[in-house]
């Protein structure tokens, strides 16, 4: 199985409680790909993406609150990329829930997770430049 995308210092975005955060959820995304490998069961199984699908859209909340307070210009853009992530893991539990023996399971939870990690390289780091940068010219 491939490896799942760990966390380090150059996807961090500027701010400590959002790259405490991403960490998170990366260490989280570890946990379950751990699973998919030695394949403890199903139930722990849905139940740890269910948690989390949780976080992730905790996390959006406050990510997209800390953009409006900033006057990010690319909100609705990034809101949108934030509920397609958490539609596909939602989406990712329920197959795994009702389709046990579905091995493409692993497969798609590795792409969901890729993606996310992109997300935060990308888009995420976007949003900390775009904060230093208008705490820099004040």
């Amino acid at each position: 199985m491939k490896a799942c995308p760990a966390w380090h210092e150059a996807l961090s975005c500027g701010f400590p409680e959002m790259d405490g955060q991403h960490q998170r959820l990366l260490e989280a995304a570890a946990r379950i790909t751990s699973m998919l490998e030695v394949g403890p069961g199903r139930d722990g199984l849905v139940r740890a993406i269910q948690a989390l699908a949780h976080d992730l859209g905790v996390h959006h909340e406050e990510e997209e609150r800390f953009m409006r307070w900033l006057a990010f210009p690319d909100l609705e853009a990034h809101r949108a990329q934030h509920r397609g992530q958490l539609l596909r893991l939602e989406a990712l539990g329920a197959r795994a829930r009702w389709s046990p023996e579905d091995g493409e399971v692993d497969a798609l939870f590795l792409a969901v997770v890729a993606d996310t990690a992109r997300h935060i390289d990308d888009e995420d780091r976007a949003i900390g430049a775009f904060a230093l940068g208008r705490v820099i010219s004040a």
